[in-house]
């Protein structure tokens, strides 16, 4: 679970010289990615020592030490297909296609080919952006990501003339583990789960390269990505700390490149009964404050869905009320997370997001019902558009327990193992995880926390008092962010 952790350091050193910024910068970055481990079951850490003998979908890793191939087989036909590599103008390490293919083999996965097999039907394009830019104050175009630095235009404003090459960010190290093992190269074998972590630094686009520069001089954000690959789910969690304080115009976070998208549904969202997809679609966090979650559906019945956590920057603390929240252009969908905000300098800023991509379970004009990954658990997403009384779906694998993750709307939604149940009145929705250790901690719903005024942390167990530590907690219902005092 990721939250704003504010550590301040002192400054005096870091305005004089830029490589010793940097330098301290992804210090501060390692440093506070321990701590967030440390104290979230949620981390990477506890998600692969946990949840990797539960995880029921076996997948081939090929890694040649420029391409990381990965193949995830769901035991009924279908293989979904990973390519990550560097790519972008930038040229940063990140998925670079996602797909499915058909397969005869119903339990074995193989990577083999994925790169030119023609039978792999794309669903992810990264031609642009995926994982989104940063607009700053003083310059009119973004910077990382697919994001060349442009010149000053013929009155000076920055970042409106001409393009150049030049590159406006650098992909420093990748390290990639299965189950918990680091991978070499030449890898070609079979694990549960893939960590991907990756060290980029971002670069001031105020500061003008020199005649000759391919890329900018002063390291302006330390920008580092952790994907874990499960199943038919991409689990981000993005972290980002700055160089100086600053204000950010806007950054997106979450962005999609999904191919052929024919509908477009956002739960809890301005078009959450669907819409044709277009340019110029937009609404505001005043109107819409619970949206978290946008899916795309192709002409094949296949669909995408962008989840962002009710934490870190994903609590949309850094919009007010008139900001947009989500929106739609140049062919692709957006996460709004900073608009014209002041940021600090050496002050963490995170977002967990999850990706998936499904065929699903039921699609029609009153229920979407799909499966995924969350913190690696397997997860249910139930969008309902209508009344429904005790509607029954046939899930995979067995469900012992579920955890409601998240809820709005006047909606039951319970799991007994291979059938969900579902009532609901109106539009609602609900998402829900697996809870795999039944001898473990109860999980506490929120409806059982809203009943008192307890305070319970992100495992579900009650707390004697208040807390005093910084990060995430559940009080009377509700995600509740604890700073430091």
């Amino acid at each position: 679970m990721t939250y704003i952790n504010v550590q301040t350091m002192k400054r005096s050193v870091l305005q004089d010289n830029a490589i010793l910024r940097a330098f301290i910068i992804t210090i501060v970055l390692i440093v506070c990615s321990y701590v967030v481990d440390a104290q979230h079951v949620s981390s990477s850490t506890a998600m692969s020592s946990m949840l990797i003998d539960s995880i029921q979908t076996p997948m081939n890793v090929r890694y040649d030490g420029s391409s990381l191939l990965i193949a995830s087989n769901d035991g009924n036909g279908t293989e979904m297909c990973y390519w990550f590599k560097r790519c972008m103008n930038n040229e940063l390490f990140t998925f670079y296609r996602v797909g499915y293919r058909m397969v005869n083999h119903r339990t074995t996965s193989s990577a083999a080919a994925i790169t030119n097999d023609k039978s792999i039907v794309w669903l992810n394009k990264t031609e642009s952006d995926n994982i989104g830019p940063v607009s700053i104050d003083g310059y009119a175009d973004f910077v990382g990501g697919n994001h060349l630095w442009k010149k000053p235009d013929s009155n000076g404003s920055k970042g409106k003339g001409e393009n150049t090459t030049v590159k406006t960010a650098t992909c420093d190290n990748v390290f990639i583990s299965i189950d918990g093992q680091p991978i070499s190269q030449g890898c070609n074998t079979s694990c549960r789960i893939v960590k991907i972590e990756v060290f980029n630094t971002i670069y001031d686009p105020l500061i003008e390269p020199k005649k000759n520069d391919y890329i900018l001089s002063s390291p302006l954000i330390s920008e580092q990505v952790e994907y874990f690959i499960v199943g038919n789910s991409i689990d981000v969690r993005l972290t980002h700390v700055y160089a100086k304080d600053l204000k950010v115009r806007c950054y997106y976070g979450m962005q999609s490149m999904f191919v052929d998208e024919t509908k477009l549904f956002t739960p809890n969202g301005k078009f959450s009964s669907g819409i044709t997809p277009s340019d110029n679609l937009k609404f505001n966090k005043s109107q819409y404050p619970l949206f978290n979650r946008f899916i795309e559906f192709n002409t094949n019945g296949w669909c995408q869905s962008s989840w962002i956590e009710n934490s870190g920057l994903g609590q949309h603390l850094y919009l007010s009320d008139n900001s947009v929240i989500f929106t739609r252009g140049t062919g692709k969908s957006y996460h709004v997370l900073i608009n014209n905000k002041n940021l600090m300098a050496n002050t963490t800023y995170q977002w967990h997001g999850v990706y998936t991509w499904a065929k699903p379970l039921v699609y029609d004009n009153s229920l979407i019902v799909y499966t995924g990954y969350i913190d690696g658990r397997e997860a249910i997403y139930v969008d309902v558009r209508k009344n429904l009384d005790n509607f029954c779906v046939n899930i995979p694998y067995y469900w012992i327990k579920a955890h409601k993750l998240e809820r709005t709307g006047d909606i039951n939604a319970t799991v007994s193992g291979n059938v969900l149940k579902v009532s609901a009145s109106g539009s609602s929705s609900v998402v829900l995880i697996k809870k795999y250790y039944p001898d473990a901690v109860e999980d506490i719903t929120y409806e059982q926390q809203a009943s008192n005024d307890n305070w319970y942390d992100m495992q579900g167990r009650i707390l004697l008092s208040e807390p005093s530590t910084p990060g995430i907690y559940i009080h009377n219902g509700k995600k509740t962010l604890v700073q430091k005092r």
